[in-house]
């Protein structure tokens, strides 16, 4: 197998001419007045702020009230109910913060598969008014999880306080309170069915929140695939947590019957779960055969399919398994190709042992050995589409997408899809503009993405879309010489071949943005980003302050890629 490009060769566009190319946003111009320089009172900020902002933080707010209220609801009812009145005289507020903080871990734990129910996401973000905010549903997940991790610090250091004062309660105090009349703190918090299983529940949160830290999980994607599973363990043991009821009220008379509380908060969850994966399982079984593979440099690979049964759309991403490499193990991948294509294609960087795995059951090679022309390829099954910000690009007036890596592969979908509706006559667009900027590290980064972008210049659509790369990594002196050679007069970028100039150095997002606003008053704009956490912020915090809720002002919307 040799090392190729994708060859993107759309169909001829209708004739006609482009309107002259208007001034690049990234240019500073002199005396344009900018939403970024009119900070001046605290409402106007505020309303800046609460575009991109308030949606989310009227939810968290909503989220934390609930949490708040389903504590203090129970801390109050067990430090003041007289029918706990001789378990408190044993072990005091010990009672009150333990219910309160189980009953914090119900509810969270009840809502903490729906932030992973991919289907049900896909179908809720197409509600409107509510896109953006679900699609920072992984987020909320982790935010989720770790209130669950706090709660069960307070729930376990309240439980070992009350084990300890049970041991030291008089044997009396204890058959008032409905206790064990004999055992050590340690006996009690290992011998009761809510101890041993407590100790279980924690050491499985253990092995999975270690191995979901992002270093982990990036570096080691099959044990945080793995371990995430123990879930499954999780939800059992928490099912049968309260089974005994260690604690009980002291009017519990001889027929008194133990029925937990936590299978009402976790029951709908859980069959919605259930039929999640009952439906991902279905649907990912139906037939599915690779139709070619490409091997491009920096060690990118693109595999293209046919699925008849799948329908996507641009920007979405689906979950890849190959049963030769893993039964088991689901990876998540952009889709690159655009809905107009008649099949469905993923770039794949070789980034971890299960892809470069996969990449030489394909029969790449990228150590300079020959390939394997002959070589049958495997089954692989395709779980999805599933929604993503991106896929809203044409929900907007004007797009801004912004790549940066291997990030730029969502995009690749999105441009290919943006050519095909612009050029075609009987497509109505509400996408008047698009900026496209594409960072980069290394010149190697082009290659692969090098033949789409020519593509869409070729076709002169200029007016509409607008391209813009930066480099940010330093050039070889071969490299210099080889761009003023090739330089031809300005027509066209010596390193890309573009005729977008290649800019080098880091883009000033907040001139970028400003410039936007002026061109475009009046105008909800739309900013999708795939890429690195620390670009992500500045570019989130460069649409804040970019945004003028003013009457006739911009308004940048942003949106990152969460999968």
């Amino acid at each position: 197998m040799t090392a190729t490009h994708s060859g993107f060769q759309p169909p001829p566009a209708p004739p006609g001419s482009a309107a002259p190319m208007p001034p690049a946003v990234d240019e500073v111009r002199p005396g344009a007045e900018t939403p970024v320089g009119l900070r001046k009172n605290l409402s106007y900020r505020f309303g800046n702020w609460f575009v991109n902002e308030g949606p989310k933080a009227f939810f968290l707010v909503i989220w934390t009230a609930v949490n708040l209220a389903l504590f203090l609801d129970r801390f109050f009812f067990f430090r003041n109910s007289a029918s706990w009145s001789n378990m408190r005289d044993i072990i005091g507020d010990g009672l009150p913060w333990a219910r309160g903080s189980a009953q914090v871990l119900n509810f969270n734990c009840g809502i903490i598969l729906l932030t992973v129910c991919r289907n049900l996401i896909t179908y809720v973000r197409r509600i409107p008014g509510i896109r953006r905010l679900v699609d920072k549903h992984i987020t909320f997940h982790r935010a989720v999880a770790w209130t669950i991790a706090f709660a069960t610090y307070v729930h376990v250091g309240a439980h070992y306080f009350n084990f300890l004062h049970i041991e030291q309660a008089t044997p009396e105090a204890r058959k008032r309170a409905l206790l064990p009349d004999e055992g050590t703190a340690l006996q009690v918090a290992v011998s009761a069915v809510a101890g041993w299983t407590g100790h279980l529940l924690v050491l499985v949160m253990f092995v999975m929140y270690t191995a979901a830290v992002e270093g982990v999980r990036r570096k080691y994607f099959e044990l945080f695939w793995f371990s995430h599973h123990l879930f499954v363990v999780f939800f059992v043991l928490l099912l049968g947590h309260g089974a005994q009821c260690l604690l009980r009220p002291q009017n519990a008379g001889a027929g008194y019957i133990c029925i937990p509380a936590t299978w009402k908060w976790v029951l709908l969850s859980l069959v919605v779960y259930l039929l999640e994966r009952m439906i991902r399982e279905i649907r990912a079984r139906r037939t599915t055969t690779i139709a070619k593979v490409i091997q491009h440099p920096s060690r990118v690979v693109e595999i293209q399919m046919n699925k008849p049964s799948m329908t996507y759309r641009s920007g979405q991403y689906l979950f890849l398994n190959c049963p030769d490499i893993s039964r088991f193990e689901w990876h998540p991948f952009t889709i690159s190709s655009a809905p107009e294509e008649g099949h469905v294609s993923c770039h794949i960087r070789l980034a971890g042992d299960w892809t470069t795995a996969f990449a030489r059951r394909l029969g790449c090679t990228f150590d300079g050995a020959p390939g394997n022309n002959g070589l049958t390829l495997p089954q692989v099954y395709i779980d999805g589409p599933f929604g993503a910000a991106s896929e809203d690009v044409f929900k907007y007036d004007v797009a801004v997408l912004i790549g940066a890596g291997i990030g730029v592969t969502p995009f690749s979908s999105v441009l290919k899809s943006i050519w095909y509706r612009v050029v075609s006559p009987n497509t109505k667009v509400k996408l008047k503009k698009c900026y496209f900027f594409w960072i980069c590290r290394d010149t190697g980064a082009f290659e692969w993405f090098h033949d789409l972008l020519r593509a869409l210049e070729a076709e002169d659509i200029g007016n509409f879309l607008e391209i813009h790369i930066y480099l940010t990594g330093g050039l070889k002196l071969d490299q210099v010489k080889n761009i003023m050679v090739n330089d031809r007069a300005g027509l066209e970028d010596g390193l890309t071949g573009l005729k977008s100039p290649t800019r080098y150095g880091r883009p000033d997002w907040d001139t970028i943005f400003g410039n936007m606003g002026v061109q475009h008053p009046d105008t909800e704009i739309g900013v999708f980003f795939c890429g690195p956490k620390p670009l992500s912020s500045a570019l989130h915090i460069a649409c804040n302050n970019a945004t003028s809720s003013k009457k006739g002002g911009a308004k940048f919307y942003y949106q990152k890629e969460n999968f």
